[in-house]
């Protein structure tokens, strides 16, 4: 609540769980609501500007019913364990799949990374590398990437092609103890860990630090074709890149 816009601004709806009515009707998670206004209000930030409000109406489907209400569709770490789980015991993926712990977070959660690649040819192969959810309000990220995920690991053409010619290193989950407690930006230590990729701390910043390390590897091995890290954004619509100009005077 503290950037000046809002695609509530411009008709998008809080998301909904009613107990009761996934019970009965077999509906999850909805988007509903009304009135939906966004807008600063008189508290002032500590360094600059305001805050924001979110006022909107909502009409509940039934009486004595838990309700509850989110800002994006929930991804949880556990349902990123289960689903990597899968992935790891499934036979016929044996040769494409990997699963590897990266590091563990400061809360002592491990951090997961895949490997997906057929096996031969391996020193021939270029290197692409895939994060997301660095930012735990961004949900969505953790969405794209497993549908990513679903794509190269599957029987499809283009996916038996790629895993050919590339060999994908992805990140599923860059700030787990954020996502566990909900935060919307920062990890346990407080900070924006989409901030600290210049000098990252081993101790408050482990999975930053350790897959750093890991891109150095795979670009030491093998020509990093392309790096990529999945986010969400709270203004613009659709899906967009964002791209950086070559820097020379940093490593």
């Amino acid at each position: 609540m503290m950037k000046p816009d809002s695609l509530y601004n411009t008709g998008m709806r809080p998301l909904i769980y009613s107990e009761k009515q996934a019970r009965l009707q077999k509906i999850g998670w909805y988007r509903d609501g009304s009135k939906l206004c966004y807008y600063q209000n008189n508290l002032k930030r500590k360094n600059a500007g305001f805050y924001y409000t979110l006022n909107f109406n909502l009409k509940f489907p039934y009486d004595n019913d838990t309700v509850y209400i989110a800002h994006c569709y929930p991804y949880t770490y556990t349902h990123l364990q289960r689903y990597l789980g899968t992935l790891e015991a499934d036979p016929g993926l044996k040769n494409r799949f990997q699963r590897k712990t990266l590091c563990q977070t400061i809360a002592g959660n491990n951090c997961d990374y895949v490997i997906i690649a057929d096996v031969t040819n391996g020193k021939e192969k270029k290197g692409i590398f895939l994060t997301s959810r660095v930012h735990p309000g961004e949900s969505m990220a953790s969405y794209l990437i497993e549908y990513i995920i679903d794509f190269l690991v599957s029987n499809s053409p283009i996916a038996k092609i790629l895993r050919e010619n590339f060999i994908f290193k992805i990140v599923p989950m860059l700030n787990i103890d954020g996502v566990v407690n909900g935060n919307y930006r920062c990890n346990l230590a407080c900070v924006d860990l989409n901030r600290q990729w210049i000098d990252p701390s081993k101790k408050f910043h482990p999975t930053i630090f350790y897959t750093k390390q890991l891109v150095k590897r795979m670009k030491e091995e093998r020509d990093l074709m392309l790096y990529c890290d999945f986010h969400g954004h709270s203004r613009k619509k659709n899906a967009f890149i964002y791209g950086c100009a070559k820097d020379t005077s940093r490593k």
